[in-house]
């Protein structure tokens, strides 16, 4: 059985919260026994997308809070948590970053 490795600081991370909404955000230190501390989160929603359902990311606080600040979530609010998909951690450091990461095939094209 393979274990997974713990979650650890710079982690990117999806939070279920018990009022239905999911947050992605980068861990910052540890999970702790009564709070969960993240930065930069951002709420994942789910909208039609020509006919197609697409996942955006918006503003976790959309008014009055330093969006690079950190954001304490109580763990009595929270449903679940784990890391996130690759594919939506990849998109989340593109929306807080503006960096692009390349795929593994750009990355062998760029070696040969």
């Amino acid at each position: 059985m393979l274990l997974d490795k713990p979650l650890g600081d710079g982690d990117v991370i999806s939070i279920k919260l018990s009022n239905g909404d999911e947050v992605i955000g980068k861990l910052i230190g540890g999970i702790e026994s009564t709070v969960v501390t993240i930065s930069k989160p951002l709420l994942m929603t789910l909208v039609a997308n020509h006919d197609k359902p697409a996942i955006q990311m918006v503003p976790f606080f959309m008014l009055g809070a330093d969006r690079d600040g950190k954001f304490p979530i109580n763990t009595n609010h929270i449903m679940c948590l784990t890391k996130s998909d690759p594919a939506a951690a990849k998109n989340y450091i593109q929306v807080t970053t503006g960096l692009t990461i390349p795929g593994a095939s750009t990355i062998q094209k760029l070696a040969t």
